[in-house]
């Protein structure tokens, strides 16, 4: 719920309208007005009495190019991760194993407040899981992210807010503690605004509860160029333990209505630790009969630490907040170690001289990233034109090494596993957009420059160092049509680039289990996507809602690569040829009853790979659905209901089955002022366990996955809201603004936000 406070009554009628058609494509065509009308406010706030107005804001909204999930309107947030909110967020799918997709692609970036997160960049599924979701206030889709933002990441951004503005003055802030039987979780949040001083922080733990999260893998490989070796077994069971802290502060100090000084901070560790992993492994004949078999058990640790300091200068001209040049630095550091200890047990007709081993990596990231950013609107509001200048410079490391023996204590380190590589990855960026309002029609393009020096230096052994330098030009363009304030057609055009990561031109090969190795390759080569896009949109009192169509098509592409050598299954990558996605998508927002909300969502793809060099070809249908009700019940109750569901999904050498889920919340708002929260959910809970499946193929053998996760839950949350604020007289357009820079990222007030 958001409170307006207006002074005039036929002002006020003026505004209902508007509100009722709550979109980002409405709220786009009356910003001019809404600055006007601030000034109207201020001028009149001591004659007239003060009129609240109250409006419902949706869970969902649109403009065509970016989509927005406000997790605080949903009940069910309560007590679940932002991995679980995700699943609810139209465009994204989240898998049985945690594999997060963005537009049925696998290729995308994740931001946080309009900064690119080192951590999540790395292993998203593993931070999110243990992110709880109170953490995030909203997920923005950015489908079109445009020249301005960075052009890798063919399916484009996910960005998460999670700083809540404050236009008052004062302080306000909350304390959040949760238990289930997967994890306990504790964070507090603090904001406070003193006269032209904005400050945060938010502190965030969570850690496994009630035991280790449980998973099993089962695992078939029949090997049909081999009647002795014919199939392959090996079964898989793991605990696995994890502890997560996330904490973040942003400083913001605004001398005068022309100028905005900003400071934040960003710190996020996970722990994982492998409480029990144990594999058995077994290989038959062509007939059946068991020729060998062992087991083994497996012990590990991870460990993701990453800090981030960023820092910004915005000037005004003029006060116009829209008339801004901002100059803004960001230094990112981490350090990622995985430890893997194994040990050969049960042997049956299996020999292998090396019954201890022990692989252990770490790499490190650091980025340096700076930029300048303009912008400045031409003819009123019916112009804008942005451009600017940015350079990365990224100087990424990893170390790998094997020590193997008879046993732990004689087992010795093997100099032919060892790593030391450095990767050099420099971006220089240049881009330049224009947005023109039409009356009914809006068009917006850009073109952006980059050139990537990309390479990596092997400090060891004898694979020779390379440097490679890339040129892409990057265009994009859109044009809108709105047929009234809330109804609109769109048609767009973006190109993005993929460019391939240390781990996959990493050749150190890293051993995941004693039949499959997978490494890098380092000839990797970066790819393109080009993407066409029709969107309609429309938004009433009662039902809202948008249909696109879209053609994507990957020149290049970057895929995974499976083949046996030896009676072991090698996953490397490579560029192997093209992949072309034709898709319908939508989502339907109806509010039913007052206080009750129903959210569809749905796609469904036909997606076409083939790689002419290898001789590889697959095809066919894929989609995927889900639903979310809301209910707000009498004396502060409220009821949530969410499910949805994937259909199967086609990679180059196979497929895999579907997935789905649900779950259920109440929450009660206690105190006279609703401050104190209590809620309850629970998810996936009429299973003890749910099973997803991956079938591959090659020219001469199969091989059948299922993987079995126990991802049920039923958790308990408290939270109290805390603050005591001050009504401003006035506020200026040039300060909403600024509160929008300081705060979400939102209009390139951090300047990293855009490129």
């Amino acid at each position: 719920m958001s409170e307006l406070f207006f002074t005039n009554r036929a002002l006020m009628m003026a505004l209902i309208m508007p509100l009722s058609l709550t979109t980002a494509s409405v709220l786009a065509q009356t910003e001019t007005s809404t600055q006007a009308n601030d000034s109207i406010i201020g001028a009149t706030y001591d004659m007239l009495d003060e009129i609240v107005v109250t409006s419902e804001r949706p869970v969902i909204q649109t403009d065509g190019a970016t989509t927005t999930y406000n997790v605080d309107d949903d009940p069910a947030a309560k007590g679940s991760s932002v991995l679980d909110m995700l699943r609810k967020v139209p465009m994204v799918t989240v898998d049985g194993q945690d594999n997060i997709q963005l537009l049925g692609e696998s290729d995308f970036k994740i931001y946080v407040n309009g900064r690119e997160d080192p951590a999540l960049t790395a292993n998203a599924s593993t931070v999110l899981k243990a992110m709880p979701a109170e953490s995030v206030t909203k997920i923005e889709i950015i489908n079109e992210p445009g020249a301005k933002y960075d052009a890798e990441g063919s399916a484009g951004i996910i960005n998460l807010i999670t700083i809540r503005k404050q236009k008052q003055s004062g302080y306000s802030g909350s304390l959040t503690a949760g238990i289930s039987n997967r994890q306990l979780m504790g964070s507090a949040y603090f904001l406070t605004k003193q006269r032209n001083v904005t400050a945060s922080l938010q502190a965030v733990h969570a850690r496994s509860a009630f035991g280790a999260m449980h998973s099993s893998q089962h695992n078939e490989t029949e090997n049909f160029s081999s009647s002795t070796d014919r199939l392959m077994t090996s079964r898989m069971e793991q605990y696995i333990k994890f502890a997560y802290t996330g904490i973040d502060g942003n400083l913001s100090w605004e001398p005068n209505s022309s100028n905005l000084f900003t400071l934040g901070i960003n710190f996020s560790n996970v722990n994982g630790n492998i409480d029990h992993l144990k594999e058995s492994v077994d290989m038959k004949d062509i007939a059946g009969i068991t020729r060998w078999s062992y087991n083994r058990a497996i012990d590990g640790a991870m460990k993701h630490t990453d800090a981030s300091v960023n820092a910004s200068f915005q000037h005004s001209f003029d006060d116009n907040p829209a008339h801004n040049l901002i100059f803004s630095y960001r230094f990112n550091y981490g350090r990622k170690p995985f430890d893997l200890v194994m040990t050969y047990r049960d042997m049956i007709d299996f020999y292998t001289p090396n019954i201890f081993e022990r692989s252990l990596t770490t790499a490190y990231s650091r980025e340096h990233t700076a930029q300048i950013d303009y912008s400045n609107p031409l003819g009123g509001e019916h112009h804008l034109i942005e451009t600017g200048l940015k350079a990365i410079w990224r100087p990424n490391s990893s170390i790998g090494a094997i020590w193997n023996g008879p046993d732990e204590a004689s087992a010795v380190w093997n100099p032919d596993s060892y790593t030391d590589l450095r990767q050099n990855v420099d971006i220089y960026a240049a881009y330049a957009s224009y947005t023109g309002r039409f009356n009914a029609f809006s068009v917006k393009g850009g073109l952006r420059y980059e050139h990537t020096r990309m390479g990596i230096d092997y400090h060891v052994g004898e694979i020779p160092d390379f440097t490679t330098h890339l040129n892409d030009v990057v265009p994009n363009a859109a044009l809108s049509y709105n047929f009234n304030m809330a109804t609109s057609l769109r048609l767009a055009y973006q190109m993005r680039i993929s460019r391939p990561s240390i781990n996959q031109v990493n050749p150190f090969r890293q051993t995941l289990g004693s039949q499959m190795v997978q490494f890098g390759n380092p000839d990797l080569r970066s790819e393109r996507s080009n993407k066409v896009s029709l969107t309609y949109s429309s938004f009433g009192r009662t039902v809202g809602g948008s249909i696109g169509i879209e053609c994507s098509m990957r020149n290049n592409t970057i895929s995974e690569f499976t083949y046996m050598e030896d009676n072991v299954r090698n996953v490397t990558y490579a560029n192997l040829g093209r992949r072309t996605r034709t898709s319908l998508n939508g989502f339907l927002t109806w509010s039913v009853l007052h206080g009750m909300r129903l959210v569809l969502n749905g796609r469904l793809d036909y997606i076409d790979l083939s790689a002419p060099t290898a001789s590889l070809h697959n095809s066919g249908w894929g989609g995927n659905w889900s639903a979310n009700w809301n209910y707000s019940l009498p004396h502060n109750w409220e009821a949530s209901a969410y499910g949805g569901q994937s259909f199967r999904n086609i990679n180059l050498q196979g497929y895999s089955d579907g997935w789905y889920y649900y779950g259920l919340a109440i929450s009660k708002s206690l105190l006279a002022d609703k401050s104190l929260r209590l809620s309850l959910n629970a998810n996936s809970f009429l299973q003890s366990s749910q099973s997803f499946k991956t079938y591959t193929w090659t020219d001469n053998t199969a091989v059948r996955n299922t993987w079995t996760n126990r991802n049920w839950s039923v958790g308990l949350n408290i939270s109290w809201n805390f603050g005591k604020l001050k009504s401003q007289v006035r506020k200026t357009a040039a300060e909403l603004d600024y509160d929008d820079a300081v705060n979400t990222g939102g209009k390139g007030g951090l300047g990293s936000t855009g490129m």
